[in-house]
């Protein structure tokens, strides 16, 4: 009997084979580009998929296919899911890590933990999502061990976030500045202390 990692490896590489069959008979509709986030995300080559909703707490009915970081998938993907989010998956395969900030409650903490408020999340790549600010950053090994006990600050390392230019709860996300770069991780996510034990950054990592 198979385990069920091996089971689902191969359910994977399945759905992938399939995809990109159907990837390679589709033929662009003339003039079609996507959109500058989605040049943003082949750029870094950050895995992504497209969700037919405009929450990451969907089904898993509303995500579509396996994710990928290949320009023909996403290209495909676009013209034929038109007006569909996007999740990106976090962590170590796409090479980023998302701090996601309380706009109204975090403020205060933020500028005990990293001494300077809002400066270091806005000097990289970021967007705005209801009463969130997600900042981007470069995917680190060494990330803070974490509490779980506090809502302001959620450190997304392995899920999957909605990015632009999808839309959450009626709004279309944006990138702030659509020419930043992925700035390194901040020392306040990822260096230990003097003592070499981790600091709580008082959240939890997703």
């Amino acid at each position: 009997m198979k385990d069920v990692r091996n089971y689902l490896a191969e359910l994977t590489a399945k759905r992938r084979a399939e995809q990109e069959s159907a990837c390679r008979a589709f033929v662009l509709p003339a003039g079609f580009s996507l959109p500058r986030e989605l040049e943003i995300a082949i750029e870094n080559r950050w895995v992504i998929r497209p969700v037919l909703a405009e929450s990451i707490f969907a089904s898993p009915e509303a995500y579509v296919g396996v994710p990928s970081n290949q320009r023909a998938q996403i290209e495909f993907w676009a013209a034929t899911n038109e007006g569909c989010s996007w999740a990106l998956t976090t962590g170590p395969g796409s090479g980023v890590i998302a701090a996601e900030i309380d706009t109204h409650s975090g403020s205060e903490p933020l500028r005990e933990l990293s001494s300077d408020d809002w400066t270091t999340l806005k000097q990289t790549l970021g967007f705005d999502a209801g009463h969130s600010w997600f900042a981007l950053f470069a995917f680190a090994e060494n990330l803070r061990k974490v509490r779980e006990h506090s809502p302001w600050l959620r450190i997304h390392a392995g899920d999957q976030i909605l990015i632009p230019p999808s839309v959450r709860s009626g709004e279309r996300l944006f990138f702030r500045e659509t020419s930043m770069r992925l700035a390194d991780a901040p020392d306040w996510l990822r260096a230990p202390s003097a003592t070499g034990e981790s600091q709580p950054l008082l959240t939890r990592i997703a």
